[in-house]
């Protein structure tokens, strides 16, 4: 059935490769900012680079493609359910990159890269994790890159592979050894997540994906608080 819809889509390998080179391309807008600019300017530059991914993928699924909803990882199965393992993934990688490094005594600014400084920010950091960077990033790397190696190569190329892109994406901002390893982590867990259990949607492994990222703020700001 999976071979017959291959042959009945255009879906090429070629096509990964573009799409990787466009969203690769784009990782780097932000550092052409010129430092200094408002707080503002560099939010809505993230909004529109996360936009922009999803329309890239959409347009690739339904235009060029001409599939449905389901290449990108929508389920038509109960919604309380895919929220529900939403909430305990995203809980999950809380504790294991979160809890326990910081139950081990690692030092928290190891681990918190941004310290809201006042309560607006906090909020606008955890409306940006939840609604704009965990759907759009979950969308181009659990719902585009990994259905369709997983479709050429099998299901443990599509789950390292997305993975490993979803990790490499975040260097040129964080450029840090310890959360590469920590991005390619999660995106294992909700790769592997997404693919064992049918219930677990792009809504689920999206949803995790912000609680894990708002958890980050949260703490940070707690940090603050306490100096």
């Amino acid at each position: 059935m999976e071979q017959k819809q291959l042959q009945e889509t255009r879906n090429h390998p070629l096509e990964l490769l573009v799409v990787a080179v466009i969203i690769g391309v784009t990782l780097f807008l932000p550092r052409l900012i010129p430092q200094g600019v408002d707080d503002e300017v560099y939010t809505l530059t993230a909004i529109g680079l996360y936009l922009g991914w999803e329309l890239v993928v959409i347009l690739a699924a339904f235009l060029y493609e001409r599939r449905s909803w389901s290449s990108l990882g929508f389920r038509d199965c109960n919604f309380g359910i895919q929220l529900l393992w939403g909430i305990g993934l995203g809980a999950l990688m809380g504790f294991l990159f979160i809890g326990i490094p910081l139950l081990a005594g690692q030092s928290p600014y190891g681990i918190v890269s941004f310290q809201p400084w006042s309560t607006q920010a906090l909020r606008n950091e955890i409306a940006m994790d939840i609604l704009i960077i965990g759907f759009g990033e979950e969308l181009v790397y659990r719902g585009f890159f990994m259905q369709r190696i997983r479709e050429h190569w099998g299901t443990i190329a599509g789950v390292v592979g997305a993975a490993v892109l979803f990790s490499l994406s975040h260097y040129p901002n964080l450029r840090s050894t310890q959360q590469l390893v920590i991005t390619l982590a999660m995106g294992l867990i909700l790769g592997f997540a997404m693919v064992k259990w049918k219930r677990c949607s792009i809504v689920s492994v999206a949803l995790a994906h912000g609680i894990y990222d708002l958890l980050l703020p949260v703490v940070g700001w707690v940090i603050r608080a306490l100096e």
